[in-house]
């Protein structure tokens, strides 16, 4: 008999955003559980308490820290959710405290340096630091709420506000001279980092055992980490996930203009969780608002993919509305997607990347990059670059050439997750620690590819400069000591006749704005730089000495590097040559296990397998729109031809969302099949 925990069955959870106290008190907890099951969600995130200020101590179930229990409606509202087979997981805002509590207790509140009450996003209250009394206090809420027949907890928070925290706790604790926040050239300021980290781990921890304690079947999760610097809110999942049984992040939350956020934001979030989750399942938080404008919708093609992009890539959905509008037609797009997941739960239970790619998320690079970024004085090269600009670069180079992909942080590249892979894809990884060098440096030896970027090895973790990179054995060259550019208006010749220049048709393309000078040792050269351009309309000046892309043979291994930002400038301009160059690229060092003919580049594909039912899932989520953002529709796209490779003979093949039966037939060392339509959204499911 199947034993499996009810939380790793599909989850569709609701997050009804309750009014103020005064209307919340008069809520009907038969009607709200009834909206939420009518909605097609089979759990529950419930609010008992006030915060729509802050948490101001007043709750809606029996609790000895509450300043007023206005009510108990906690217990009403347990039973009429289970009797409409919603579970049951309490929402405890662990972060923002309320002015009735911070005037009581202004000894909770995070503080600057100077003392004073850090300011918080939401335009009142403040932030509660987690090594004050606060902590027991909220202890004592978790172990009331424990008593009641619940599931288990989300904790909203915790986390470390940037410039905090100087608290009197938090500086006996540190139990040294506490430094500048954000000076890294404070011996200081490497473990004042870590005491953050530290901090909020120890408050998991002692979270969870706190609830753990009185109701072990609970489940505790909390609003983690996703694509940011961990350091900024001393959020790290790595370091937290073990407290937990989710892992969740605010992947599906949209804020201001939407043009300059990557379509896949849902998806990226997706695809790094899965990695550090250590098999526990997954959530993306999906706000039904378009924030700041917390009454005002995102449209319904653009509520609906990120719904999708989560699911495609293994991930569970959490959606957030107000209770007051969730009747509203823009909140009930919901009901389509959770009406498809009860509908095929067997296909969305469970399964795993077959992907053969990976694109690198480093963790410690983003933490130093991102911190020069937004403190213009920080130390540091100014010509480093930036290794967000470079992974969204790659990312939707892999998107648009429909290739399945994983994303990987550091702690991932282990032997075991690296000997599934073929192509691992290092874009502008400045500050890789030694044991990430040394596992990629065994791989590649053994037979996996490479490509790197840029900086990529050039520093250690803590922002130093190298004196050579890291890997630069494996990547063939040595590090000449310098930079090259910025080059504003610079040109990059091309060798017509070599395949990774395939398909650009001009004979020079331009350079990216920042190079690294370096001479080969082991690697062949392709193209070299031009030397630098003085004006725009000068003649093109000779070539220089120093390579731009360089191929090598490292042990049993392929490796491309390329000495430019050629990532970062597509992710800038959207060049189709930079585009061309970084496809070719990774299918030369690769081999595709899907191609999709006749879909267009803005489809993205997961590939995903269910190994005990034998069977492989095709996602393909259309963002394909109307040039704009938000997107008021998604364009279908008809008569696509999906082809598997190394996949020798099929059962069956369905498309999930439009219920029909799939022709194929035997090609290109594995199979074809023809998908007759593609909306915003389709599951190819090949029963082997």
């Amino acid at each position: 008999m199947d034993q499996r925990p009810w939380w790793r069955e599909p989850l569709l959870i609701a997050h009804l955003i309750p009014p103020d106290a005064e209307a919340m008190a008069q809520r009907d907890m038969a009607a709200l559980a009834k909206t939420t099951a009518d909605l097609g969600f089979n759990a529950v995130h419930y609010v008992a308490e006030d915060v729509s200020e802050g948490s101001s101590g007043i709750f809606f179930f029996n609790t000895s820290a509450a300043g007023e229990v206005r009510a108990d409606l906690l217990g009403p509202y347990c039973r009429e959710a289970h009797a409409r087979g919603l579970r049951v997981i309490v929402y405890f805002n662990v972060h923002w405290l309320g002015a009735p509590l911070t005037s009581r207790h202004p000894d909770w509140a995070q503080r600057s340096a100077g003392g004073e009450p850090v300011p918080t996003a939401y335009g009142v209250g403040h932030y509660a630091c987690v090594n004050s009394p606060w902590r027991d206090w909220s202890f004592q809420v978790i172990r009331d709420l424990a008593a009641y027949d619940i599931e288990g907890v989300f904790l909203d928070g915790p986390f470390f506000a940037q410039g905090a925290c100087y608290c009197d706790a938090c500086r006996a604790g540190f139990e040294a001279a506490v430094p500048r926040f954000g000076d890294r050239s404070d011996p200081a300021w490497g473990p004042f980092v870590n005491f953050r980290f530290e901090s909020i781990a120890r408050y998991l921890r002692d979270a969870r055992d706190t609830l753990k304690s009185v109701k072990p079947q609970a489940i505790l999760y909390m609003n983690g980490a996703g694509l940011e610097a961990t350091w900024m809110l001393a959020r790290d999942n790595r370091r937290l996930v073990e407290f937990q049984d989710l892992l969740g992040a605010e992947g599906g939350f949209l804020y201001h203009d939407l043009r300059r956020t990557p379509l896949w934001k849902a998806s990226a979030t997706a695809k790094l969780l899965e990695t550090q989750a250590g098999g526990r399942p997954t959530v993306v938080f999906i706000d039904a608002h378009h924030a700041p404008w917390s009454r005002y919708f995102l449209s319904a093609p653009e509520l609906r993919l990120l719904h999708f992009s989560a699911l495609a890539n293994g991930a569970n959905t959490w959606y957030g509305v107000y209770e007051s509008l969730a009747d509203e037609a823009a909140a009930t797009t919901a009901r389509e997607v959770n009406a498809l997941v009860r509908r095929h739960a067997d296909v969305y239970r469970e399964s795993e990347s077959a992907a053969n790619i990976a694109l690198l998320w480093s963790g410690s690079t983003m933490c130093v990059y991102a911190a020069e970024d937004s403190d213009p004085g920080a130390a540091g090269d100014p010509m480093r670059g930036s290794f967000t600009d470079a992974f969204h670069g790659w990312y939707e180079v892999l998107l648009r050439s429909h290739l399945p992909f994983d994303v990987l942080d550091e702690p991932a590249l282990t032997p075991e997750r690296l000997a599934r892979l073929e192509l691992v894809i290092l874009p502008n990884c400045g500050c890789l620690p030694a044991p990430a060098v040394e596992a990629l440096r065994r791989w590649v030896s053994n037979g996996g590819s490479l490509i790197a970027t840029y900086t990529t090895s050039l520093y250690e973790p803590n922002g130093e400069r190298r004196a050579d990179f890291a890997l630069a054995d494996v990547f063939g060259v040595q590090f000449a000591g310098r930079f090259i550019g910025p080059l504003p208006h610079d040109h990059l010749p091309v060798d017509p006749e070599h395949l990774l220049f395939q398909g650009i048709g001009q004979p020079f393309i331009p350079a990216p704005s920042q190079g690294v000078a370096v001479q080969a040792t082991t690697a062949r050269p392709v193209v070299h730089f031009l030397e630098p351009q003085r004006s725009r309309y000068q003649e093109l000046p000779p070539q220089s000495p120093h390579p731009a892309i360089l191929l090598n043979r490292f042990g049993e291994g392929k490796v491309l590097y390329l000495a430019g930002a050629f990532d970062a400038a597509y992710h800038l301009f959207s060049l189709p040559e930079h585009q061309a160059l970084l496809a070719n690229a990774t299918r030369r060092l690769a081999d595709p296990i899907l191609t999709l003919l006749g879909a267009p580049e803005s489809v993205e594909v997961s590939l995903r397998r269910q190994p005990a039912q034998s069977r492989l899932l095709v996602h393909l989520v259309n963002y394909t729109g109307e040039m704009t953002r938000p997107l008021r529709r998604v364009l279908a796209a008809r008569d696509l031809r999906i082809g598997l490779r190394r996949v020798p003979r099929v059962r069956r093949a369905t498309g999930l969302v439009h219920r029909q039966e799939l022709g194929w037939h035997r090609a290109d060392e594995g199979i074809a099949i023809t998908l007759p339509f593609l909306g915003e959204y389709e599951v190819v499911v090949v029963d082997l």
